[in-house]
């Protein structure tokens, strides 16, 4: 790793810098580390792309499963890239269990300076990666340079609950009617929105919290010095989802790329 990179992967994945080396340990029970990959198949499967003509980039692919799901469902070719390489390494383990392994290659390297090389792919995606570009309209942005004139763009975040209380941890977080603005500010189009049904947003929160507290254990039982530090991060995730169930509606867009006039 880079000297910054510890530092910059506790800012994405909320965590004390002295944990980014535990952490494949820690989220070692979890799979998807964002929205559902399911939900993103299903926002695509209505345009009919055809299978492995279909050539699709996931930035920030995590440990796959997006990746790998498409590849299963639709039969695309899809290049995942993630700087984290436990990450990498079990994506890549993770198509060949599914037998997609042909469909899916995946890189290690820095998102960031991916995208300053344009490319032409038919499909990009980024979800959940902790605001790396910025905001909506940088997202967007940055995925516009990787997909073919008038490709399409999976952008998933979400958006504040019309009157939500003000919360410090959603401090950059809009309404709907803002993220549409942002999602749009180049002259794309929105074609399709999906959002998370409030029982199974619910139940992944709690997935996710009883997942943490498993790492949390394996971790403490080899390293009791660390226990302090991971109980207090543990209890920040509780309180973020909580707030994230009463406040925030996390959604997925599909965006198709404004014509070059």
């Amino acid at each position: 790793m880079v000297m910054d990179e510890p530092a910059r992967f506790a800012r994405i994945f909320g965590i004390p810098p002295d944990l980014v080396p535990f952490l494949p340990e820690l989220l070692g029970d979890l799979w998807s580390l964002g929205l559902p990959p399911d939900m993103v198949a299903a926002l695509l499967r209505p345009f009919h792309l055809p299978g492995e003509k279909t050539r699709v980039l996931d930035l920030g692919c995590g440990k796959g499963a997006a990746a790998v799901c498409l590849a299963g469902d639709s039969g695309f070719r899809v290049t995942g890239v993630d700087l984290f390489p436990p990450f990498i390494e079990e994506a890549r383990m993770r198509a060949k269990e599914k037998g997609v392994g042909r469909l899916c290659r995946f890189i290690e390297e820095d998102i960031l300076e991916y995208v300053k090389r344009p490319r032409r792919f038919d499909v990009a995606i980024l979800i959940s990666t902790g605001g790396v570009f910025g905001g909506l309209a940088e997202s967007v942005t940055a995925l516009r340079g990787q997909v073919v004139p008038e490709g399409l763009m999976v952008v998933g975040e979400g958006y504040r609950k019309e009157g939500a209380l003000p919360s410090s941890l959603l401090e950059n977080c809009c309404g709907r009617e803002e993220a549409y603005a942002r999602l749009t500010s180049r002259g794309d189009a929105i074609l399709a929105e999906k959002t998370v049904a409030e029982d199974r947003t619910a139940a992944q929160y709690r997935d996710y919290i009883l997942a943490l507290e498993r790492g949390t254990n394996r971790i403490c039982l080899h390293h009791p010095e660390l226990e302090p530090l991971l109980r207090e991060h543990l209890t920040a995730q509780e309180r973020m989802c909580g707030v994230l169930k009463s406040s925030f509606v996390p959604a997925l867009w599909l965006i198709r790329k404004k014509p070059a006039v």
